[in-house]
């Protein structure tokens, strides 16, 4: 080899090291593509709708936390969602009001600042950060299981589903969710397989993070940890880490969690002193300490005390659950263990719904074989997740069960390129379910929200509702159908964020009381139809179109009317 070569060699090796360092796969770069394209159609589809039910409010709560240093709007829902959501508007210069009811005041942030379709536009865009998390956790995860094309393909399917489409485009708190506890939980199985100091802080700091954003995780993480746990110690058996080096990872990890959970109430101290279950049994329970226990209650000593009381209110709303659930084409008076499983039954592709049946029993398999309790983890924990639902006091639709998926993502990516690597009608397969899930979710456009799968049939709304279907989300298309059909008073009864931001939104709007019968033009949505019995006598007649998918436009003729 001639010298100049042996010279020039060493000058280049470098800077192509670092360019490959730098320079994702061609798999990963493909997968930035993907997430890049998802990214593009949330808020396109999003644009659809105006303002659901909840998004006002979850931005004033967090436009408070924002702008006057404090979170005092319904405890019940932590704030890290909160702020995301209102980070938009708050950058583009609107600011909290000052109105006592949080529903109101976000009306007021909507509505006082500027265009309300730019605010609540730069509010959703807080969602999509969630969405990158959860992308990057999926691809972690799946290429640690089983390389690059596990990640894309897991990742592919993803970004596909359309429950995640919609929720990833909402100013809610269900994204974030769904992203932080996938997070936590890829966090807890590094966690328990070496459970070092820098492990311990990760995982306190990913699970008060999940913590943060919806308290129902109390209930579903321990759901999809406990499998896990009961695997790990039956792969291992009795080898395990000392008791003292557990109990050094678990001091770590709550002096993270705590820290992280400080942070996210700006390190507020307070009062626990609240009106909630707990308070009520500090004052009515007839022991003795009772009042000393209330007056150390009342001490303003307590970091992040908001925490403890959305905590203990949650706990007092749980208790005091009794709110009706329909499903079937009927009202229950509480609950039903069955709704998660039906409802993703019927809100999930079913080639997602395949590939990832198909992952979890390939997962289960290979870790067994293999004694090796990691390769199970997400199946497990997805597993977990489904069965812990069924216990859920609060069905009220998909959005609840969504930190299920990023879990099952990675089992349907595990399953795709294991199918790949095998015979010819194994890869025919993957490209059937792969083309299945993309059809999907382009006939879906724009409306994911209210998608249903082909189990469904065409009555979805008579298998369910309640933000599955109807979230209020077609209140600006009904404005655009009234004036369209030169309708200028019509009686409405919708799902809505207030009375307030209807009239925004619908000239000639008469809301419409349950029980009362009228005559003209009548706008009713699907929640309001179905499981308001004030409105059931609407079913005696047909209605005359429809807006979108949840809301149904009725003329009733009165009784001069010639039509």
């Amino acid at each position: 080899m001639p010298a100049s070569l042996d010279i020039a060699r060493p000058q280049r090796l470098p800077l192509a090291r670092l360019i490959r360092a730098v320079m994702p796969s061609r798999l990963a770069a493909l997968g930035i593509v993907l997430f890049g394209l998802a990214a593009a159609i949330v808020p396109l589809a999003a644009a659809h709708y105006g303002p659901t039910i909840d998004e006002g409010a979850h931005i004033a709560a967090g436009m408070q936390w924002l702008d006057q240093h404090r979170y005092a709007y319904e405890p019940s829902t932590p704030p890290l969602a909160r702020v995301a959501d209102a980070l938009g508007p708050y950058l583009a210069g609107a600011h909290s009001t000052g109105n006592p009811d949080m529903w109101h005041e976000g009306d007021h942030i909507l509505h006082d600042f500027g265009d309300p379709a730019r605010m609540i536009a730069l509010a959703r865009l807080g969602s999509l950060a969630f969405l990158l998390l959860a992308a990057v956790v999926i691809w972690r995860w799946s290429r640690a299981l089983a390389g690059d094309g596990a990640a894309l393909g897991g990742l592919a399917l993803f970004l596909a589903l359309p429950p995640i489409l919609a929720h990833a485009g909402l100013a809610t708190t269900d994204m974030a969710t769904a992203a932080t506890f996938a997070l936590a939980a890829i966090a807890a199985v590094a966690w328990l397989d070496w459970p070092d100091a820098r492990r311990s802080i990760a995982l306190g700091a990913a699970g008060a993070l999940m913590v943060l954003s919806k308290f129902t995780v109390f209930l579903f993480f321990p759901a999809a940890m406990l499998p896990v746990v009961v695997w790990r110690l039956r792969c291992t058996g009795r080898r395990t880490w000392p008791a003292r080096v557990w109990l050094r990872a678990f001091a770590f990890t709550v002096v993270a969690a705590a820290v992280v959970i400080w942070v996210g109430y700006r390190f507020s101290i307070g009062s626990l002193l609240y009106e909630t279950a707990l308070s009520g049994q500090l004052i009515a329970a007839p022991h003795p300490a009772h009042g000393l226990a209330s007056i150390i209650a009342k001490l303003p000593i307590y970091p992040a005390h908001e925490f403890f009381r959305g905590i203990f209110d949650t706990l007092r709303r749980v208790d005091a659950h009794h709110d009706p659930v329909y499903m079937f084409g009927r009202v229950s008076p509480g609950s039903v263990w069955y709704f998660f499983p039906v409802d993703m039954a019927v809100k999930t592709p079913l080639p997602f719904l395949i590939a990832a049946a198909i992952g979890i029993v390939l997962l289960l398999r290979r870790s067994r074989a293999l004694r090796d309790w990691r390769i199970a983890a997400p199946a497990l924990a997805a597993l977990g997740v489904l069965v812990g639902s069924t216990a859920s006091p609060v069905d009220f639709g998909i959005r609840y069960l969504l930190p299920i998926y990023p879990l099952l993502a990675v089992a349907a990516g595990f399953a795709l390129v294991t199918l790949a690597r095998g015979g010819r009608w194994d890869k025919v397969t993957v490209c059937v379910l792969v083309l299945w899930v993309a059809v999907d979710a382009i006939a879906a456009y724009p409306d994911y929200l209210p998608w249903f799968n082909t189990l469904a049939g065409n009555t979805p709304q008579q298998i369910t509702v309640n933000s599955d279907l109807d979230w209020g989300q077609d209140v600006k298309r009904l404005d655009r159908e009234l004036w369209l059909r030169g309708i200028n008073r019509a009686h409405v009864a919708v799902l809505e964020q207030s009375e307030y931001d209807l009239r925004a939104y619908i000239g000639g709007y008469e809301k419409l009381p349950p029980g009362e019968r009228v005559s003209g033009w009548v706008a009713i949505s699907q929640y309001m139809l179905r499981e308001q019995p004030g409105y059931a006598w609407l079913h005696a007649y047909t209605p005359v179109g429809a807006v979108g998918q949840s809301i149904l436009l009725y003329y009733l003729p009165g009784a001069d009317d010639a039509q």
